[in-house]
């Protein structure tokens, strides 16, 4: 058991690079993920690979410079896992 299992974890730009690297590793310890990325084609692709590891993820458009997108994104998490 990950240390993170029963956890949510809200990550921005997880569509690539730094971000998906977090949300693959928090994946691997247990997290559930919402992927706050902007661009719907890597923030799919990012959901899958970490469906494909057997993890919760959901994916939600989210650009960090509008609030209502940021606002959004926390009432995603919320809603979905709460």
């Amino acid at each position: 058991m990950g240390r993170l299992q029963n956890r949510v974890a809200l990550i921005t730009g997880a569509g690539q690079g730094i971000g998906r690297g977090i949300a693959r590793r928090f994946a691997r310890e247990g997290a559930r993920i919402v992927v706050a990325e902007w661009n719907p084609d890597s923030g799919s692709r990012v959901v899958k690979e970490l469906e494909d590891l057997g993890v919760a993820a959901r994916w939600i458009e989210t650009d960090v410079c509008n609030k209502a997108q940021v606002q959004a994104a926390v009432q995603c998490a919320i809603d979905t896992w709460h």
